[in-house]
């Protein structure tokens, strides 16, 4: 494939006049640095570059894409800590750190120009490379650009784009058909199958049938089924406790903007679910006008509001209040809560009026309640089928290819704007290890195998030269996980920070990285090698059992022993630790030591429960790719669970 002319700073006027607003040295989470801040004459770009002493630099830096740059998301990586800490991994390891807000005035705005993230990122790397040479007497600096979500879009842009990077790590991304699209799927399916969650997630946990469909009704069945086609991981609805609707509130006004006449056409014209007259969306339809009774704060300071009418319905989710009189009339705010008669509002939806609006609001204003717009945006997707490369859209396709429903007169791709100039090709100028997580409920796990094959198709008999693609088990789209979300979830940053070492000594020492994962994806589902050492990629895999079992009924007060076994993959270092929650506790108290066996490593422990119920053990392991169990950034993480029934 003919290769186009990669974009050049050096020859774009516009980034010709760097200034800095600070340049001093002092210390990062007690690390020496030099921290510049500037930005280019003439333009809305802004950065950070953060240099180590001479004695800790290694020839090259990290460059950091925001999903939501601006307007001073260069300062953003300063405030993070622990694993989540890109600076201290970048000063710890051999680089120097950049970060820009590409040009963004706004955290969800976007620019004019949609190249400008690319040429912004290559234009601040080609700087900071001129500053590194000034303060250490070296040479060209190699470069490496990653980010997740947004930045992970971002990131391949500036490396098919640019010829300035040598090599990207990018992280969790989508196709460019993933917004809207892969956020409408997920509370479309969360709203028909909200009151079969708890029995779907009983059958997918350990000792439950593994029979998710067994225990649905019809139209819960047919909602799965669509949703796992579509690529909707499976496994994804044990979150569903905490999952939340991926930004879609945030798109709607946008989306209305673009295709206003689709939130009436879903409503009222046939092919569309909101015009079936016994359809869920009807039912699940709020459409109340009330009278404000009284107003005042809750305890977290929301507004709390009495109506003169309760509000007789099981879904809430993204209703809308709207302000028809009095002083704040044509103001929107979204509704956090209710309780018959009693609401409470939303104030971090960015939504228009959200922050004025309920001081504005009094009693006798009236009000309408409404979540028709949320409702028709959660089956957009039927109606903007893409090109047949994009197989999971098939299933609203007949047997000549054809939509089964009506298609609006134009697509939305919200990525090929954004700062993604182009349609995602896979013609990389440097060396590529991605990220996916097998559970991502917003970048769904099938579309970074979509852009392997652009990659391949792009460099024929070439891809394992230039490409690699590591899936990360048991990890979401968020990548740090907390809380609760600890007993389903390990983070993918450990991965992350090796996959930016592997990428480095790759280009810089001809080192290659561990294979990419092995797995398949089957209508729709990514489905990875059962075996560590069939999988590849470099994440371990831990086995947890209980008495040599899954799933067991003991009595209160019985002693219960554990074993948990690690696999590595090839090249996949040593196993490095290994906890345990056995009562729900997030934070693993829980410590074993590891044995060295002749198959691999295991740890044994045991526990007593006292109290009946039903429990889920969980071991959580570690490996480092290079042994040391010390360093902070390059421990990977997978979990396994078991059941315990306590009587």
């Amino acid at each position: 494939m003919e290769k186009t002319k990669a974009y050049d700073p050096k020859d774009d006027p516009q980034f010709q006049e760097p200034f800095h607003y600070s340049d001093r040295r002092g210390t990062h989470h007690g690390i020496a640095c030099r921290m510049v801040h500037g930005g280019f004459r003439g333009t809305s770009v802004k950065f950070l570059c953060v240099f180590p002493e001479k004695d800790a630099y290694r020839g090259r830096f990290y460059q950091f894409l925001s999903p939501f740059p601006g307007p001073d998301e260069e300062l953003a990586s300063l405030e993070r800590q622990g694993a989540g800490d890109y600076v201290g991994f970048a000063l710890t390891h051999g680089a120097y750190f950049v970060e820009s807000n590409m040009g963004s005035q706004a955290a969800f705005g976007s620019a004019a120009d949609d190249t400008l993230a690319y040429r912004s990122s290559a234009a601040v790397a080609e700087y900071s490379r001129q500053l590194a040479v000034a303060m250490y007497g070296c040479l060209r600096p190699f470069a490496y650009v990653f980010g997740g979500g947004g930045g992970g879009f971002r990131a391949i842009s500036c490396v098919e784009n640019t010829g300035v990077f040598d090599g990207a790590v990018p992280l969790v991304f989508g196709s460019p058909v993933t917004i809207p699209y892969s956020m409408t799927i997920q509370p479309h399916g969360k709203r028909l199958l909200r009151r079969a969650l708890p029995r779907i997630c009983d059958a997918l946990e350990p000792g439950g049938s593994g029979d998710v469909y067994a225990v649905l009704g019809q139209e819960e069945k047919e909602a799965l089924v669509e949703l796992g086609r579509f690529g909707f991981p499976l496994r994804a609805w044990l979150q569903h406790d905490y999952m939340g609707d991926a930004s879609l509130r945030v798109l709607i006004p946008a989306i209305k903007q673009a295709d206003s006449g689709y939130f009436n056409d879903f409503w009222e014209k046939p092919g569309y679910l909101g015009a079936e007259p016994d359809s869920a969306a009807k039912q699940d339809r709020i459409r109340v006008e009330a009278r404000v009774a009284a107003i005042w704060p809750d305890e977290a300071g929301r507004p709390v509001v009495s109506l003169d009418t309760a509000l007789q319905s099981d879904y809430p989710d993204g209703c809308d209040i709207h302000v028809l009189t009095g002083a704040g009339r044509g103001q929107t705010l979204a509704l956090h809560g209710f309780d018959g008669d009693r609401l409470v509002f939303d104030p971090d939806t960015g939504l228009i009026g959200a922050e004025d609006a309920p001081s504005q609001i009094k009693p006798g204003d009236k009000l309408l309640l409404d979540n028709s717009d949320y409702i028709a945006i959660q089956s957009y997707h039927r109606h903007q089928v893409p090109d047949r490369q994009f197989t999971t859209w098939d299933q609203y396709r007949d047997d000549r290819g054809r939509p089964l429903y009506p298609q609006r007169e134009s697509q939305l791709h919200g990525f090929r704007g954004s700062g993604v100039a182009a349609w995602q090709h896979g013609r990389i100028n440097g060396k590529m290890i991605a990220i996916a997580a097998t559970e991502d409920e917003v970048a769904l796990p099938w579309q970074p195998d979509w852009y392997r094959q652009q990659v391949a198709k792009a460099h024929p008999g070439h891809e394992n030269d230039l490409f690699r693609l590591w899936y990360h088990e048991h990890a979401n789209h968020g990548g740090m996980p907390a809380g609760v979300a600890n007993l389903h979830l390990v983070s993918y940053l450990g991965a992350m920070y090796q996959a930016l070492i592997s990428v480095s000594e790759w280009v810089e020492r001809g080192i290659e990285p561990n294979n990419s994962s092995r797995y398949a994806v089957d209508d729709g589902q990514v489905v990875l090698a059962s075996r560590a050492t069939m999988r590849h990629g470099v994440q371990p895999l831990v086995r947890l059992s209980v008495r040599g079992e899954k799933s067991i009924s003991v009595h209160a007060g019985d002693e219960v022993e554990f074993e948990a076994v690690i696999e590595l993959p090839k090249n996949g270092g040593r196993a490095t630790a290994i906890e345990f929650s056995f009562e729900g506790e997030s934070d693993y108290p829980a410590k074993a030591e590891l044995e060295l066996t002749p198959t691999g490593v295991r740890a044994g422990i045991a526990h007593r429960y006292n109290v009946p119920g039903t429990y889920f053990a969980v071991a959580r392991g570690y490996s480092c790719l290079s042994g040391d169990s010390a360093d902070p950034y390059l421990q990977i993480a997978n979990l396994d669970r078991v059941r315990v029934v306590v009587d």
